[in-house]
């Protein structure tokens, strides 16, 4: 399956892989980063461990990756520092950049709210950069409420099988409207 990057790609393009085996998840994001470096493409790996050595494994030369350890603590910090890294990126004459990555959530011992509100906000916090982020969820852990909301907060989905439109995406407004009040997020 032809992993490239869309036509007419402009903005941020923000797909969720929704993953159930080692395999399965590496069918889908190395390609997805083997592809960006062939073309020149900054390619940011924001993973846990486990999965990021997962990736340098089955990769090999991790040359043309940038591997971005504890990235995610709070989430209005990571939207600020992601920006500065993409600001930064674009200012190197990058013209577009690949982002994989995994958001903390109940499977890995964090908290959810943040950052369901975080993946809701982002598509207008980095609607201005060429951008195209793959956010990486493991269907064993990633319990049920998270996946509904993760369903709601990705405009676009990638499977081994190929990418497409989700159905169930909700604009970040309409979803971050819906939730329960919250004390203070600063993303929203």
């Amino acid at each position: 399956m032809p992993m490239g990057a869309p036509t007419n790609l402009r903005g941020y393009r923000h797909e969720a892989v929704l993953y159930e085996s080692d395999e399965e998840f590496l069918g889908v994001v190395v390609p997805f980063l083997q592809e960006g470096v062939a073309v020149g493409e900054p390619c940011l790996v924001a993973l846990r461990a486990s999965t990021a050595g997962l990736v340098r494994a089955a990769v090999g030369d991790t040359s043309g990756l940038t591997f971005l350890d504890d990235r995610y603590d709070r989430p209005a910090s990571v939207i600020r520092s992601n920006r500065d890294l993409f600001t930064a990126h674009l200012a190197n004459g990058a013209s577009q950049i690949r982002v994989a990555s995994e958001v903390p959530h109940p499977g890995v011992g964090a908290p959810w709210d943040g950052w369901a509100r975080y993946e809701a906000a982002i598509n207008n916090a980095y609607a201005e950069f060429p951008l195209w982020g793959l956010c990486a969820y493991d269907t064993r852990i990633t319990p049920g409420l998270v996946l509904d909301d993760v369903a709601r907060t990705h405009p676009h989905l990638a499977t081994a099988d190929g990418r497409g439109v989700n159905p169930r995406y909700q604009d970040p407004i309409e979803f971050l409207a819906r939730r329960p009040p919250s004390r203070g997020d600063p993303v929203e």
